[in-house]
């Protein structure tokens, strides 16, 4: 039991990282910009941990966040809101589509508590 119960801590980090990389507001300001370097250009051993402690393929998890932070921060939280909330198969065309498209499975796997689409 103590297993699952610290897999799902280590998810509920990864789920509040990609929150706080949706936060527009200046009061979110400063942990979105901790988020984005902890995040870095490329997986750092902390973040790497994390990933192995919530049972997920750090390489994916990072290629998802990633994708979230190449975003202006003004799409950010409409492709969270429109991948958790099914709209990517919505007739929108581009770029933004086929994001929605990647990020669907997993963001909307966050939404619902586990990761089990990042393994």
């Amino acid at each position: 039991m103590e297993a699952l119960d610290t897999k799902a801590i280590y998810q509920a980090v990864l789920l509040q990282a990609v929150k706080d990389l949706t936060k527009s507001s200046e009061a979110g300001r400063e942990a979105r910009l901790e988020v984005e370097q902890w995040i870095g250009a490329c997986p750092q051993p902390g973040f790497v941990e994390v990933c192995e402690m919530a049972e997920l393929d750090a390489a994916r998890v990072f290629e998802t966040l990633a994708a979230i932070i190449a975003l202006p921060l003004a799409d950010r939280e409409k492709a969270l809101s429109v991948s958790l909330h099914g709209g990517a198969r919505t007739r929108k065309r581009g770029p933004k589509r086929q994001f929605n498209q990647d990020m669907e499975g997993p963001l909307r796997t966050a939404s619902a508590g586990t990761f089990a689409a990042m393994r």
